[in-house]
């Protein structure tokens, strides 16, 4: 591999025998080399592939400074550890086109609020808190303080790196879909919900995995059982009427019927969060 730009001493933009570019990172991996040298593989501990991306953006990236590439870098390592993942290289160029134009607004003084903070917080707090720990990165290598929204919008992209082909506009909509269900369930059971309970979590990995299937329109795939519906009905009825509000909801707003087999579950998760 042959040297196109040095990042730092540990990153840089290489070129392979094959004219793929990457960006790799390793512990001195770059340190007293200059463009065109050749890299040591050997102390290559991660890399990155450019080729997918077309010119376009491959010249964007091109245009983010060493320091914004070093701490998106350690924010993808730091969100690793954290959330026990490996991400794949499509996490590097939009997590660094938002931090080097979140940079640009602080410049400016445009700070944007994120609308989903509250959301995110409740639903995915997992994601948040490396997204704080990237400001901290960020202010460390660059030295921008940005705004605490800011963490909001790492957690998403992050978020929408663990979905297959996903896209932050899908991811954004299912944490507010996971959202609106938390409040009907909430407004019914006439009670705020603890966010920090075990029960509480469990809730929200199964509403995780019930917003995907009704924004891709895939059903649960069961087999519907008429007697357990019926004794679900009887045995646990303020959480089926409950469940009534959410088939309705989505079904007028996303344009989703919940199966019977979809909604036996959805009601015992609802009885064991508002019990």
């Amino acid at each position: 591999m042959i040297i196109e730009k040095v990042l730092n001493n540990n990153a840089a933009q290489v070129l392979d025998d094959d004219g793929r570019s990457y960006v790799i990172t390793g512990s001195g991996v770059a340190f007293q080399k200059k463009q065109g040298d050749k890299i040591e593989t050997s102390k290559i501990e991660k890399q990155y592939i450019l080729q997918p991306y077309n010119d376009e953006i491959i010249t964007m990236y091109r245009d983010f400074s060493a320091e914004e590439i070093e701490a998106v870098a350690r924010i993808i390592d730091a969100a690793e550890k954290s959330l026990q993942t490996t991400f794949e290289a499509n996490l590097l160029i939009p997590l660094s086109d938002h931090i080097h134009f979140a940079i640009e607004r602080h410049n400016k003084n445009m700070p944007l609020k994120n609308p989903l903070e509250w959301s995110v917080r409740r639903v995915y707090p997992e994601e948040l808190r490396v997204g704080i720990e990237g400001l901290k990165i960020i202010e460390e290598v660059v030295g921008v303080k940005l705004n605490p929204y800011e963490a909001t919008s790492i957690a998403l992209h992050l978020i929408n790196a663990q979905k297959n082909n996903g896209l932050i506009g899908d991811t954004m909509q299912a944490v507010e879909l996971v959202e609106d269900i938390i409040k009907i369930v909430e407004y019914h059971a006439n009670q705020r919900f603890d966010s920090e309970s075990l029960a509480f979590s469990r809730f929200v990995v199964h509403l995780q995995f019930f917003a995907e299937r009704i924004l891709t329109h895939t059903n649960y795939g069961g087999k519907n059982d008429n007697f357990l519906y019926e004794q679900i009905i009887k045995n646990y009825p303020e959480a089926f009427e409950c469940s009534e509000k959410i088939k309705h909801f989505v079904a007028k707003r996303y344009g989703y019927e919940i199966e019977m087999e979809e909604q036996v579950y959805l009601v015992i998760h609802i009885n064991k969060i508002i019990n």
